[in-house]
């Protein structure tokens, strides 16, 4: 019902590594854990299928009166 496609999964995988580069670049001791949590959020959508960002937007979409 809310699984990601396979498109969207890769997108997800490289947005993952792009914040992961960024936070490398920055240093892991300089930044905040919170950070940490996109990538975490990505990984797991583009491994699994389970998108959160997805399920919160079709959640809120129908809670307003939109059609996904």
């Amino acid at each position: 019902m809310f699984n990601a496609s396979n498109t969207l999964r890769l997108f997800m995988f490289n947005a993952a590594n792009i914040c992961l580069l960024g936070i490398y670049l920055t240093g892991f001791e300089d930044v905040h854990w919170v950070s940490y949590v996109l990538p975490a959020a990505f990984y797991l959508a583009a491994a699994s299928g389970f998108c959160l960002g997805l399920i919160t937007s079709k959640w809120i979409l129908s809670a307003i009166g939109l059609k996904a």
